[in-house]
């Protein structure tokens, strides 16, 4: 599960849990942006109900996670949301922000980090 260019580690933070309603997403959104503050590349994995965060055009008050993944995604963190479980929830790709990668297969993202972190 290492995969290294030069020096730089790579992390890769899995939310599991829908925006507004835990503080997860906002953990994890938070250390991928702390962890890329400090050089190491980083990206975040919307899984399960974590697939919410990815949604386009949602608010809570003042808050928006979509404009909390713009940022993090304009900092150089990947966004990755995996299909099965957009699928699941009867979600499809057009309902999500432009800067989210739908993935299949979990493999390939997983072996090619150094560290998971999962909220």
């Amino acid at each position: 599960m290492a995969s290294e260019e030069g020096n730089s580690k790579r992390v890769l933070i899995i939310i599991t849990k829908p925006p507004y309603t835990f503080e997860h997403p906002l953990g994890g959104l938070y250390t991928a942006l702390a962890l890329v503050d400090k050089g190491v590349k980083a990206s975040i994995l919307l899984v399960e109900d974590g697939v919410y965060c990815s949604l386009r055009g949602q608010r809570d008050g003042k808050v928006s996670f979509e404009d909390l993944l713009y940022t993090a995604h304009s900092s150089g963190v990947e966004i990755l949301v995996l299909n099965k479980s957009l699928k699941a929830r009867g979600l499809t790709r057009e309902m999500l922000s432009e800067i989210c990668k739908v993935i299949d297969d979990l493999n390939d993202v997983v072996e090619s980090c150094d560290h998971l972190l999962c909220y």
